[in-house]
């Protein structure tokens, strides 16, 4: 995950070329804007820091200004133990909000939503499952007004 930084006055004056920092490396914004501010100190006293593009990082946390405080102190902690795909999926969603609490939402990885409701009904039917017949296009329709997808991610809806 990586953003490339400049400076207001550097991009106004015409000069565009500026670096590549990676940011999984920053525990808190205050440390990032800091060392960002130090790669432009010899070319400005007081370096106005602009992000020019990213690559990696959810567009809700990147601004042209900054890195929002949440990706470092929510976002980053978040992918310590869940997969960034899953993650920005959950975001993408609209969920960012929530996404503290990603694992209880979470309910897995699914080809389609048969798929899906076949494997709901069998967890909460298990011991009658052999007498129940069911239309499982119409279920997984059903299934999924409480439920929300993003590619082959599957989630309750908060």
């Amino acid at each position: 995950m990586e953003v490339y930084v400049g400076t207001y006055r550097l991009y106004n004056n015409g000069y565009l070329k500026g670096h590549w920092v990676d940011v999984t490396g920053f525990k808190s914004q205050e440390e990032f804007m800091k060392h960002c501010r130090e790669i432009f100190k010899d070319n400005d006293l007081d370096p106005e820091i602009m992000i020019q593009d990213s690559i990696g990082i959810p567009k809700e946390y990147v601004s042209e200004t900054e890195i929002s405080k949440d990706f470092f102190e929510i976002y980053l902690g978040v992918l310590k133990t869940s997969d960034k795909e899953i993650v920005d999926a959950f975001i993408e969603l609209g969920y960012k909000e929530f996404i503290n609490k990603i694992n209880d939402y979470y309910m897995g990885e699914y080809d389609n939503d048969e798929e899906f409701a076949e494997e709901i009904l069998s967890e909460e039917l298990e011991a009658i499952h052999w007498c129940i017949c069911v239309d499982i296009e119409r279920t997984a329709r059903n299934l999924m007004q409480n439920y929300c997808t993003l590619n082959t991610y599957y989630f309750s809806c908060p």
